[in-house]
């Protein structure tokens, strides 16, 4: 290009030269001034070509930068990519410990840890209730107002399965609520034995009572009622069978005896106890008798039961062959935020060394869904025991859920119609106990009221 230019040039000035000496003959060219307009014309085309090239061979640059930074980005990604799959691997390797390696996480309900193929899995959940109360009666002992703080329960529960979703286990702790030290509550192994039977053996709640089965976080005052705690048949030790098909569940129990958990065999009361529950689902799901909530916008659900536990008490030991019979009918009705239950509760004897009796406890609670967090509701409970002492409680209060029963307060005021007397020797157990916020009154000394407030964390 350069050559060319120069070569013009010298053109350029040899055509002014002639030009100039035309003129100095006198004369004009017409044919040497095209001549030289047409290389001018060549001289500034020239000109505008190597402009262009100035601005191709910057364009160039500037693509080869970007190709270079490009290509530097991508080779960082890929560099990054590489890091996280390393730190990924070094985690699962770190996490589960096995060659076949373990997840872990929240299903939404519970934390958990299972294998990949799917042969283990361990849930871990528990809940936390904490407590104050203030209990006042008349004229029944030196301190009639006490008030003060209780932390109610402190569980844990592991469960889940071992080799083959079929074989499960269940392990509750508790700490105790007044010395805060750690025991076993449940242990349950289980095995599946097809679509509608399932067998268990251990130790767990006898298969009785509506209220006493639904879980202790799940329910709708701060704690049960009176009339449960008297009826109930609460642990005991043994094996159960469990059938399950459609709107039909049932369970039977060879153990102990009732209340006869954490006790050696050659001690308890009871030579053995036979527990049988029926259970029929009206309509809904089964799911919706894990409570009492008629969640908003949930369909309706209705549920009756009946159970029935027989108890042949230890021989051998003369006034100890004390036979018992305990029954109950309850009901589960859930619709349109309305929950209805019902239960009535009967226990007959046959003493060996004294008088038969027998007892009769009714419960009824009404609750209903104000909001999707508020829940208020009331109870009532009548007690006759032995067709001598009858007591009728009043509750009222109410349920606020900060995240379902996750987080949830619960306020309520128990009202004693009748003198709150101690249970009789002869009984399963006292419906009167500070667990329920309830202390016993003097003879004709009626009023008692507790009010009771509780705080409960569940994961």
């Amino acid at each position: 290009m350069r050559v060319q230019l120069r070569t013009s040039l010298m053109c350029l000035i040899a055509c002014f030269t002639t030009v100039g000496a035309v003129k100095a003959d006198g004369g004009a060219d017409t044919a040497l001034r095209a001549e030289l307009e047409q290389f001018r014309s060549q001289v500034e085309q020239m000109r505008r070509t190597q402009e262009q090239l100035k601005q191709f061979k910057l364009e160039v640059q500037r693509l080869r930068a970007d190709r270079n930074e490009n290509w530097l980005t991508e080779r960082r990604a890929e560099e990054i990519k590489t890091l996280i799959r390393e730190v990924l691997s070094d985690a699962d390797t770190r996490a589960s410990m096995m060659s076949n390696g373990v997840y872990a996480g929240h299903d939404g309900k519970k934390f958990f840890l299972a294998s990949e193929d799917g042969t283990f899995k361990l849930t871990i959940s528990g809940h936390m209730q904490f407590r104050f109360i203030v209990n006042s009666r008349r004229g029944s002992g030196a301190d009639d107002l006490e008030s003060g703080f209780q932390l109610r329960r402190t569980k844990l529960a592991f469960a889940g399965h071992i080799g083959d979703p079929k074989l499960t286990y269940k392990i509750v702790v508790s700490a105790s609520r007044v010395t805060g030290v750690v025991g076993l509550e449940d242990f349950i192994i289980g095995y599946q034995l097809n679509d509608n039977w399932k067998i268990m053996v251990g130790e767990m709640k006898l298969p009785f009572l509506l209220e006493e089965l639904i879980s202790s976080s799940m329910q709708l005052a701060v704690d049960r009622s009176s009339v449960t705690e008297y009826f109930t048949l609460d642990r005991g030790q043994g094996i159960q069978f469990a059938y399950s098909n459609g709107n039909i569940r049932g369970a039977f129990m060879i153990s102990d005896g009732a209340n006869s958990e954490g006790v050696d065999f050659q001690s308890d009361a009871t030579d053995i106890a036979f527990t049988g529950r029926i259970q029929f689902k009206l309509m809904g799901d089964w799911k919706q008798m894990s409570d009492f909530v008629a969640w908003l916008g949930k369909d309706p659900a209705a549920f009756v039961g009946a159970a029935i536990h027989h108890e042949i008490g230890e021989t051998g030991t003369p006034g100890a062959n004390n036979d018992f019979t305990v029954w109950t009918v309850d009901g589960l009705v859930k619709v349109d935020g309305w929950t209805l239950m019902a239960a009535i509760n009967g226990l007959s004897t046959e003493n060996e060394a004294a008088a038969d009796f027998d007892d009769l406890g009714i419960l009824l609670q009404i609750a209903y869904m104000a909001t999707d967090q508020l829940q208020p509701f009331v109870r009532w409970e009548h007690l006759d025991v032995d067709k001598g002492t009858e007591m009728d409680l009043v509750t009222a209060g109410a349920n606020y859920f900060f995240k379902n029963h996750n987080a949830k307060l619960t306020v309520d005021v128990v009202y004693g119609v009748d003198p709150l007397v101690g249970a009789p020797a002869r009984a399963l157990n006292s419906h009167v106990s500070s667990g329920l916020g309830l202390r016993t009154d003097a003879a004709r000394k009626d009023g008692q009221v507790a009010l009771r407030t509780q705080f409960q964390l569940k994961f």
